[in-house]
């Protein structure tokens, strides 16, 4: 080690912290000046992945005057992982379902404006993001998956306090 910054970065579905408990983030993680001095590293899955196994999850080391080097991490998430925080004021509802192209997503009573959409494959892979704009708590958003394979995706929902997460079938 040169003292060089020493950087650890995880994959698209590992969060990474210096602490056990809290921290965690999907973001790089930067030991400046690092001295080779033990450190240790928490990983965990990231929350609201469809359940599975996760195999090809990787943690890469660059830096601090080293080769870099990659450690491959395994994990599974099973069925009963997903916990919704739905206040019981707010309605979601996913439509047609399952759809064959168009679904439209009719948000009422969130508490944002603004609530993020994302949308996962089975293997936990992003393959859609936006953001939804909410008028006086309600909206209706259409979006086209004809682009995509038939199967079974995950749309996580989340406007920084609440996250909705759903399935959708896609014929």
């Amino acid at each position: 080690m040169d003292g060089s910054d020493f950087t650890v970065t995880p994959s698209i579905n590992l969060e990474i912290s210096l602490s056990s408990g809290t921290g965690f983030t999907s973001d790089p993680i930067i030991l400046s000046s690092y001295d080779g001095t033990a450190t240790d590293i928490y990983v965990r899955l990231e929350a609201g992945l469809i359940p599975g196994e996760y195999n090809t999850e990787s943690i890469v080391f660059t830096g601090g005057g080293i080769s870099e080097t990659d450690i491959f991490i395994t994990g599974t998430v099973d069925e009963n992982v997903f916990v919704n925080n739905i206040s019981t004021s707010s309605r979601t509802e996913i439509y047609p379902n399952p759809s064959s192209d168009i679904i439209f997503i009719e948000l009422d009573g969130w508490k944002s404006n603004k609530v993020s959409c994302e949308i996962f494959d089975m293997l936990g892979k992003q393959i859609f993001q936006s953001h939804i704009n909410l008028f006086n708590g309600h909206t209706e958003e259409r979006i086209n998956l004809s682009n995509y394979d038939s199967g079974i995706y995950l749309i996580r929902l989340s406007d920084g306090q609440t996250i909705e997460n759903l399935r959708i079938e896609k014929q």
